[in-house]
């Protein structure tokens, strides 16, 4: 469902990835990427699996 709200052009909706692995070792560049797209949004929407519930990441992130 994401998909498609992505690809429609009645409202203003994107998936965006920060564009480096969570496994680098540089922390500070890969919080600079993420930190600009979540700033930049209107809205922020954080699905959260099984697997990453206890990520410090998706903490950071919502934080």
């Amino acid at each position: 469902m994401l998909l498609a709200w992505e690809s429609n052009d009645e409202f203003g909706f994107g998936i965006y990835s920060a564009g480096k692995s969570i496994r680098s070792t540089n922390a500070d560049a890969i919080k600079r990427a993420i930190s600009a797209k979540i700033n930049s949004a209107t809205h922020f929407l954080c699905i959260v699996g099984p697997k990453t519930c206890n990520s410090g990441w998706v903490a950071w992130k919502i934080d």
